[in-house]
């Protein structure tokens, strides 16, 4: 069963290494020895956290579990009107098993209980693209490299 649960301090490591998962395979064909790519992660996580969270706005942070492993983390953040969908990582281990799907399909439906749009945005090109599509989603915009994506809660 997959559940989601609030991130907690204790969590950073963890997080780190989803993070850190999630670059491995553009890392491994830069050359870089470990202490380099480790270095270079904590870096970009460490930028990404302050991007996500220098604010006070209203990110929220899960970890996604399944059966009670950690094996990923989702980042939302909600307005009167939006849900939007900042960051769903996975462990490579727990990719293409649904769990993306599923972790979406739940940010529609509570978009839908409290009218709310729900919106993303996605690198150009990137598979997920087809996910997006095939969950309803439309593309609203494109500032390059990235496209805006929607989902309307009357498509649901």
């Amino acid at each position: 069963m997959l559940t989601t649960r609030l991130a907690v301090p204790e969590d950073e490591p963890f997080l780190f290494e989803v993070y850190a998962d999630t670059r491995s395979e553009e890392l491994s064909s830069w050359g870089w020895t470990k202490e380099q790519s480790n270095l270079f992660l904590r870096m970009q996580y460490e930028a990404q956290r302050r991007s996500y969270f220098g604010d006070a706005s209203s990110a929220k942070e899960e970890v996604v579990q399944y059966e009670k492993e950690r094996v990923g983390r989702i980042l939302t953040r909600t307005t009167d009107l939006v849900l939007a969908i900042v960051d769903i990582s996975l462990l490579s281990g727990f990719r293409n098993r649904g769990f993306g799907t599923e972790l979406i399909r739940r940010c529609q439906r509570h978009a839908y209980g409290t009218n709310r749009s729900v919106e993303l945005h996605v690198l150009n090109g990137n598979p997920a693209m087809r996910l997006y599509d095939r969950l309803g989603f439309e593309a609203v915009s494109e500032a390059s490299p990235y496209i805006a994506m929607k989902w309307s809660p009357q498509a649901f």
